[in-house]
């Protein structure tokens, strides 16, 4: 399908954003409606990913591409924790492409990165849907960072909201192992995490995070909620970007960068993991691709 006719034609009902707002960062909401006018926006790789991106049980999946055979597809380990969660009632839905695919098998879960890989059923006669997309991805963090995700926050139908402003960026280089700083439903495990100034809301969890040229850099897996007022005024948030103290390590929105996914997909495939074949694959798609 056309991508540009896709977004024309989808339909997003997004509700205008109330002053009570108790996930965002900064003086603006940036989520948007995924539209031909908000796509346009962004550079043409932006464009393609928004492709990519599926809801999935109550959060949000990527598609990784299709490696040892298999269509793999990433969320976070709190959103499928288990193979049990894995079964074909249980479908990634694509609002771009309007298809929707079976949970096939669950491959592999990484706590320390909030990580779960699993394969989706993609019939002979959909393999064309997804033939032509390959994730660009790289470990470097710094410059704008960029979102799409199936955010729950004044989105009733659980549309796919495009994500970016002035904050959404790394406020720090070096990845720290923290615990889930979300009072409302935290996970019991700690996560190698950067801290990121983007908005995003319950429903997210499992949204790719993009660099400027559109590369994956980053899975986003929480964030501080609800959040007091003063992380949306302007001043406060240059002030924790400049001054990057242990405020940034509790107050803002968190993703696990590609950099500890890998070495944690490397482990377990070392280890010899039942599903080593695949992981593999994907390890060295992430280490020699692009």
């Amino acid at each position: 399908m056309n991508l540009l006719v896709a977004l024309i034609t989808s339909f997003v009902s997004f509700t205008a954003i109330s002053a009570d707002n108790p996930y965002q960062l900064g003086p603006s909401w940036s989520k948007q409606p995924v539209t031909s006018d908000t796509i346009n926006k962004v550079p043409e790789k932006l464009k393609q990913n928004a492709v990519i991106v599926a809801q999935f049980l109550g959060g949000t999946s990527f598609y990784l591409g299709k490696h040892n055979n298999k269509h793999l597809m990433a969320t976070n380990f709190h959103v499928l924790p288990s193979p049990l969660n894995c079964y074909s009632l249980n479908r990634a839905r694509f609002s771009i492409l309007k298809e929707s695919f079976s949970c096939k098998e669950f491959i592999v879960g990484v706590k320390e990165t909030d990580l779960t890989i699993f394969e989706i059923d993609v019939p002979q006669n959909k393999e064309k849907l997804l033939a032509s997309f390959t994730l660009a991805h790289s470990i470097t963090t710094s410059g704008p960072l960029f979102s799409y995700g199936h955010g729950g926050w004044k989105n009733p139908k659980r549309s796919l909201l495009f994500t970016h402003d002035e904050f959404c960026k790394s406020f720090s280089s070096a990845p720290n192992l923290i615990h889930d700083p979300d009072t409302v439903n935290p996970v019991n495990y700690a996560v190698w995490s950067i801290p990121i100034g983007c908005d995003f809301s319950h429903g997210d969890s499992g949204s790719p995070v993009f660099n400027k040229d559109g590369h994956f850099v980053g899975i986003f897996w929480t964030g501080n909620a609800p959040k007091p007022s003063y992380l949306k005024e302007r001043r406060y948030m240059e002030e924790l970007y400049n001054e990057r103290d242990e405020r940034i390590w509790s107050e803002l929105s968190y993703m696990s960068p590609l950099q500890k996914i890998v070495e944690a997909l490397k482990k377990r495939a070392h280890n010899g993991h039942p599903q080593k074949s695949t992981i593999s694959a994907l390890v060295m798609f992430f280490e020699h691709s692009n």
